[in-house]
């Protein structure tokens, strides 16, 4: 029987339904997915499938006039459950987390869908022979048995919460350590704007929570349909951003937190050689968008060990090291090269605009590259050079 109060939950399903379709199946042209991208998209897609199958079980209870709370018990919960830990893995994912493991994820869903699978066997062989009889299920859901279940299903979701949103935070501190270590300029921000997603994602859970713990049946469709909004968000944002998830995938190779230098090799300190790089007169370090592993291939070294030297010797990461060394360059034009403009020297010294070598430039000195220049000419006015 049709009703007003199942339509925004019909809506919420058939979106879902279709987003879990669109997920598996469709594939941007031109561009190369690799196998990670595609464990994120099964991931969301089984996510979606659990939000049309939950909706779609609310509907069967609104069309038989029975009380929907009856699934917040156990099923709802347990869902639920899945859904957060599904979409906490494709964050994982994407940050390139080494938390991102299938089998982690199989452990993490373990025990609460084998507490469901017995709260349901025992509800089938409680004697009741009517499918579903609210009544009979009152009563079995009262029992001590059902209600110790219940109880540790609840302790498992709402524990998750916390732990979720701490794996993400830690995995987004060690994904920008890996970030800044491996690449330098534009691609470290663009790179950081999977943060921003994984942010979302947290507030997300946060609010998830709330309304778990708050039950309201007048405001649970609006709650749902917000839920369906949010997801489908998420969803186009990741396929919106695909390619540059491949061009991030270089990150795994580099190691934080190991700083342990191998020994001299052809009779060359790793110090010689990184010095050498350094005082070449090309500037190699002026190319845009250079990576440690571009680096450590002109210096014929590993790219590993040249992340460690930096780390350890200069107490900078890649993106740092290479920006200290774009600033010192662009602090010798902004004096020698009175009539050159700021945009001009961003583009010679690898910054992509102006942009982002006045936020760089602030960020390092406290000053704007203006204002720098105007105190050193000032200077040179004020005690000009002999000679």
């Amino acid at each position: 029987m049709f009703t007003f109060e199942g339509v925004p939950f019909i809506i919420s399903g058939i979106v879902s339904l279709i987003l879990g379709v669109v997920l598996l199946t469709l594939h941007v042209k031109h561009c190369v997915v690799d196998r990670s991208y595609r464990r994120v998209k099964v991931t969301l897609s089984l996510t979606a499938f659990i939000y049309a199958f939950t909706d779609f079980c609310i509907l069967e209870f609104i069309n038989h006039n029975m009380n929907c709370f009856i699934l917040d018990d156990c099923l709802i919960p347990i869902l639920f459950y899945v859904q957060v830990s599904l979409i906490t893995f494709a964050m994982l994912d994407i940050l390139h987390s080494k938390l991102a493991d299938s089998r982690n994820l199989f452990l993490c869903l373990t025990i609460p869908i084998v507490l469901g699978l017995v709260y349901l066997l025992l509800f089938s062989i409680s004697g009741k022979d009517t499918f579903f009889p609210e009544d009979g299920y009152t009563f079995f859901s009262n029992s001590e048995v059902a209600y110790s279940i219940c109880l540790i299903i609840y302790a498992i979701v709402i524990s998750s919460f916390p732990i979720c949103i701490a794996l993400l935070l830690s995995a987004v501190v060690s994904y920008n350590n890996k970030l800044n270590c491996y690449f330098s300029g534009k691609n470290v921000e663009d790179g950081q704007r999977w943060c921003i997603l994984v942010y979302g994602v947290i507030i997300y859970f946060i609010l998830s929570a709330l309304d778990l713990i708050v039950s309201d049946f007048t405001l649970d469709p609006v709650i749902t349909l917000l839920s369906t909004i949010a997801f489908a968000l998420l969803v186009f944002v990741i396929f919106k951003m695909q390619s540059q998830h491949k061009a991030i995938a270089p990150i795994e190779k580099i190691t934080v937190g190991s700083y342990d230098l191998v020994p001299e090799s052809d009779n060359h300190s790793i110090s010689t050689i990184v010095r050498s790089w350094e005082w070449r007169k090309d500037k190699p370090f002026l190319k845009e968008d250079i990576t440690v592993e571009d680096v450590a291939n002109q210096m014929e070294i590993d790219t590993q060990q040249l992340s460690n030297y930096i780390n350890s010797v200069y107490n900078l990461n890649f993106n740092s090291w290479i920006s200290n060394m774009r600033i010192n360059e662009v602090n010798r034009l902004l004096v020698s090269q009175k009539q050159m403009s700021i945009s001009d020297i961003a583009l010679r010294t690898g910054f992509t605009d102006q942009t982002i070598l006045e936020r760089t430039f602030k960020r390092t000195l406290g000053i704007t590259p203006s204002a720098y220049r105007e105190e050193n000419l000032q200077l040179r006015h004020n005690f000009p050079q002999k000679g």
